[in-house]
Order: structure tokens, then C-alpha cells, then sequence
């Protein structure tokens, strides 16, 4: 009987402690995520309002009676950057992303955005063949197909801008370091 009592008094002690660092533990994770979320959050307001100036600049485009392959490829390469921006902010991206160095990820990251260009100014393309429903559509389906064909060196591209970018900002860190 002494034992039982000896070990319910040395019991609350022990739990006390342990729910003592569990509290200490559970507050740093508490601010780690309130700070991650402050990031996450200023970054996807960014990559939102991206998406929605997007949005409004395709809708107001396809009302017009536009051909024009250079406006629907800007427009496509701005859609896939915002689309790759909402993307690359949730948690598993970020996560992957941080293993990388800096101009591996800029590298990726422009890559994809090139490759995902190409799609989207050909979906694009047939969104306005689709809402102007003429006779002879104003992007013929070999201008699609031609956009396609490129991908390749829309990512190439897309890869070689992110370390040119890259490059870029590490000197201007390098010259704000030397002030």
C-alpha cells in the first residue's frame, strides 16, 4: 500500500514536468507556425492578386477580335507565372524547394514556368476559338499544335532566365554587402 501511495505522489511530479516542456515545446511550434503562416500569407496575397490581374486582363482579351500570337503568348506566360507562384507557395512545394540550392530552384522554377506557358497560351487559344465559335477560328489548331512543339524551348528558356535572375540578385546581394 505504500508503494501505490509513494508512486501516485512521485507520478503528478513527473507529469508536471513533462507537461511543463510539453507547454515550452508546444509555444515554439506555436510561433514557428504564426511566423511560416505571416510568410505564407504575404506571399499568397502576392501570388493572388497575380492570378486575379490575370484573370481580368484574359477576360477583357477575348471579348476583342484579336489574332495576334505575341498578346495570347504574353498573356500565357503571365497565367502560368501566376498559376506556378500559387503553386510553389503551398507547404509541400516550399518544403521540397528548400532542400535545393538557390540557383537550382530558380533554374526549376523558371523551367517549369516556361514549359507550363506553352500550355496555357494554347488552352488560351482554344478558350477564344471556343467563345468566338466563327467559322474559320482565329487560332487554327496547327498555331495551337505549332505552340506546343515548343515547350521544350519555352522551358529551356524559362530555366535559363531563372539563373540569369538568380545570378542577378546574388550580385546585388554581394554590392548591398559591401556598402
Amino acid at each position: 500500500m505504500a508503494r501505490i501511495f509513494s508512486a501516485s505522489i512521485e507520478m503528478p511530479a513527473e507529469s508536471g514536468k513533462y507537461a511543463h516542456e510539453s507547454c515550452r515545446q508546444s509555444q515554439a511550434c506555436a510561433q514557428q507556425d504564426n511566423a511560416m503562416k505571416r510568410q505564407y500569407n504575404d506571399r499568397s496575397i502576392l501570388s493572388r492578386h497575380m492570378l486575379v490581374f490575370t484573370g481580368i486582363a484574359v477576360l477583357l482579351w477575348s471579348g476583342l477580335e484579336d489574332k495576334d500570337a505575341v498578346v495570347v503568348s504574353l498573356l500565357g506566360a503571365l497565367l502560368a507565372t501566376a498559376a506556378s507562384l500559387m503553386l510553389l507557395d503551398s507547404q509541400r512545394f516550399r518544403a521540397t524547394f528548400c532542400r535545393l540550392s538557390q540557383p537550382k530552384r530558380m533554374a526549376l522554377a523558371g523551367a517549369f514556368i516556361g514549359a507550363l506557358a506553352s500550355v496555357t497560351t494554347s488552352l488560351l487559344m482554344l478558350f477564344k476559338n471556343l467563345r468566338h465559335a466563327h467559322i474559320f477560328p482565329d487560332y487554327p489548331p496547327e498555331m495551337m499544335l505549332a505552340t506546343l512543339e515548343r515547350m521544350p524551348f519555352w522551358a529551356l528558356a524559362g530555366g535559363l532566365a531563372g539563373i540569369g535572375i538568380c545570378l542577378l540578385l546574388k550580385l546585388r546581394q554581394e554590392r548591398l554587402q559591401a556598402r
